[in-house]
């Protein structure tokens, strides 16, 4: 249905409204008395209801209420035109108990009334107006102060026009419950819980109206085809949500200063299916002044820079960057959304900044989502790559559920209310490198049914520093945890098992020699070596258990790319820092509290470098120990020395004495860079 042809059949809606109620301007002359007066027979009443029941009443006639209070409930079941003389001072008032107006009867109007004191029923239909029959108008009415909806249009109803109406300060607005083809045009409606709501209707019209300051402007459940058009829909908590409804058009729609103006379907809406993220909805439609982006069945496209909220529904290779989204219900959502890449965006205070669902082999990185109720969700999707985000103050940062083999690396994931990341039902996800730091539950939270599936989530590699627990696992099984780093948790890990869940398999190191985790409260040794421990000389890992780990290390793990194909990893007490490799050496710099002892375990791909070294500190080569563990594919290097800030350099060993004088021209060169710069350093101040 085309906008010109909505706003044109809105105008014909009115005038017949207009129309309707000329013979409101008859003049009726009665005892105050008798302030009900049939038109039509000229019969006066006291009451309204005592004027519908009169067997002279007869369909078409028209009833006129002169201004005054009617303590009533009406049932209109006569096909009547009921006109009130003024609606700022012609009440009908149902005294907070039940339906004040029941309108039963087809071919209605009723006009010109302030209509208030509906009770409230739990799960039921009290209302200032309840509506069961077709082809009514309800014009130019105040309906407000009713304990529970200012109209009720149930089932059976259709083909019904509300226009023109103040619908005020009810518990919630109006609601179309199994309804069809009625058309709300021109009404105000404000300081209402739910202001319209909408539940298995289908072909309605909702144009022009003025909604404000209420809890939810308008929400569709399980609706259908209905036209939404040109309603300025401003200052509500929600602005219009849309949940398991399909095929709904909306057009020239102005949400403004709403808490969170859009959404579609629903995190953790079980039942979700594609049919729901198909909508009709145009750039027309703007949210805080920004248009409105909703995608079907795009591909090979980039998002324009000035969309206020985006959503891709069963799109391919689509492009999002540079973009502001705020105030949503999602800041953005991917919905059956392939091959696409979202970057560069800042992401604030919606209910969700990024949310996927059965979404596959997309990348957000480099964005920035901050106090959205949860960063980035994640529900049916899997082989998505989220890295270098800045994901911080939600209630959880980032959260998947029935979602595999993501990829969660390299983000800044911090001070979070609840968890950092919290998966749940998800399997084969690697959640690695990140720096996890201040969540106020957990760093790392992984969840299932107790029911003992290997789930094999691995987490590796992060900085877990001051969450109230590092890593946290109920109900799971078959996770692995190793390479992180636990500083200074109030709990630095702990497994939880329901009374009748089942949780194993979780592991808590890599075994020997890459070793397990870094714990900052653990007080053991390093005196031994070895896979049992029992071998002399240090090697980095510690000579007994913490919890679980069986091999903890003894310094902070870090892992550095030299090159994009090999890494080069170092388990160190001192901060590292200015980690190089040159094609020939690598180089980095340490430092500690002076005076004490530092050391470093360093592992090199031999493919990186070959299996005989040269290390020096501050110039001054220093003696290692190559580990027994050393093989084919990794040299392991141990080696000490007295802490300050000093520099690193590891250089290969070449045991032919042909080589080696060609290789100390590029040794000594590197050395001297070094000296010169000690020297530069030691000058300034």
């Amino acid at each position: 249905m085309s906008r010109k042809f909505v706003l044109i059949l809105c105008l014909l809606i009115l005038s017949s409204c207009l129309l309707s109620t000329r013979l409101s301007l008859v003049e009726v002359k009665a005892s105050s008395s008798y302030p009900v007066h049939n038109v039509n027979t000229g019969l006066n009443y006291k009451t309204i209801q005592g004027a519908i029941n009169d067997p002279k009443t007869l369909d078409g006639d028209i009833i006129f209420v002169e201004s005054g209070t009617y303590y009533e409930h009406v049932v209109l079941n006569k096909s009547l035109s009921l006109f009130g003389e003024n609606r700022s001072n012609t009440f009908i008032d149902g005294g907070g108990i039940g339906k004040v107006v029941t309108i039963s009867a087809n071919n209605t109007r009723i006009r010109g009334f302030n209509i208030r004191g509906a009770g409230f029923t739990p799960w039921g239909s009290d209302s200032g107006i309840y509506l069961r029959s077709s082809n009514n108008i309800v014009f130019n009415n105040t309906i407000t102060e009713n304990g529970d909806w200012g109209i009720w249009l149930d089932s059976s109803s259709g083909n019904n026009t509300i226009a023109g109406n103040s619908i005020t300060d009810n518990w919630r607005g109006c609601m179309l419950n199994y309804t069809w083809c009625n058309s709300l045009v021109g009404n105000r409606m404000t300081n209402q819980s739910d202001c319209i709501y909408l539940w298995g209707s289908f072909n309605n019209i909702i144009v022009s109206n003025i909604i404000s300051e209420n809890g939810l402007g308008i929400g569709f459940d399980s609706s259908n085809s209905n036209n939404v058009t040109g309603n300025n829909i401003t200052s509500n908590f929600y602005g219009i949500t849309l949940l398991s409804s399909f095929n709904n058009t909306l057009r020239s729609n102005v949400l403004d200063n709403n808490s969170y103006g859009f959404e579609v379907s629903g995190f953790l809406y079980l039942d979700n299916q594609l049919s729901y993220f198909i909508q009709d909805i145009d750039d027309s439609n703007t949210i805080n002044g920004k248009p409105v982006c909703y995608w079907v069945n795009h591909n090979n496209e980039q998002v324009a820079s000035d969309a206020g909220y985006v959503a891709l529904v069963n799109c391919t290779n689509i492009t999002v960057k540079d973009l502001n989204l705020k105030n949503n219900f999602q800041g953005m959502v991917l919905a059956f959304t392939n091959n696409s890449r979202i970057q560069n965006l800042n992401i604030t205070n919606n209910d969700h900044g990024i949310y996927l669902y059965r979404s596959c082999n997309n990348i957000i990185r480099n964005s920035y989502l901050s106090n959205n109720q949860v960063g980035i969700s994640l529900e049916s999707s899997s082989e998505n790559n989220i890295v270098y985000n800045n994901v911080t103050k939600a209630q959880e940062g980032v959260l998947l559920s029935d979602s595999s083999s993501n990829n969660i690396t390299n983000n800044n994931i911090a001070n979070n209310k609840y968890r950092g990341v919290l998966i749940g039902l998800s399997y084969e996800n690697n959640i690695a490198y990140n720096n996890v730091t201040g969540n106020g539950m957990a760093g790392i939270g992984i969840s299932s049914d107790g029911k003992g599936t290997l789930e094999k989530n691995l987490v590796q590699g992060n900085d877990l520093i001051n969450n109230t627990c590092g890593v946290q696992l109920g109900d799971t099984s078959g996770n692995k945890c190793y390479h992180n780093n636990f500083v200074n948790n109030t709990t630095q890990a702990s497994v939880q098992v329901s009374i009748g869940s089942v949780s194993y398999g979780n592991v808590w190191d890599n075994g020997y020699p890459s070793g397990g985790n870094y714990w900052s409260d653990y007080n053991g040794t390093d005196l031994l070596s070895g896979p049992l421990q029992n071998e002399t000389g240090a090697d980095g890992i510690g000579d007994s258990m913490y919890n679980r780990d069986h091999y903890p290390l003894m310094g902070m793990f870090s892992d550095f790319n030299a090159t994009p194909e090999y890494h080069v990893q170092i388990i160190c007490n001192s901060t590292i820092s200015g980690f190089q490799f040159n094609g020939t050496a690598i180089s980095f710099d340490v430092t500690g509290n002076n005076g004490t002892t530092g050391f470093c375990r360093i592992r090199i791909p031999t493919s990186l470098m070959n299996g005989a070294y040269n290390v020096f500190v501050n110039g001054t080569e220093v003696s290692y120990r190559m580990l027994s563990s050393s093989n084919e594919t990794y040299g392991y290097l141990y080696f000490a020395y007295t802490h300050s800030t000093q520099e690193v350099i590891i250089i290969p060993e070449f045991p032919s004495f042909f080589i080696l004088p060609l290789f100390m021209i590029p040794t000594l060169l590197a050395i001297k860079i070094y000296r010169k710069r000690l020297i530069i350093r030691q000058r300034e101040p």
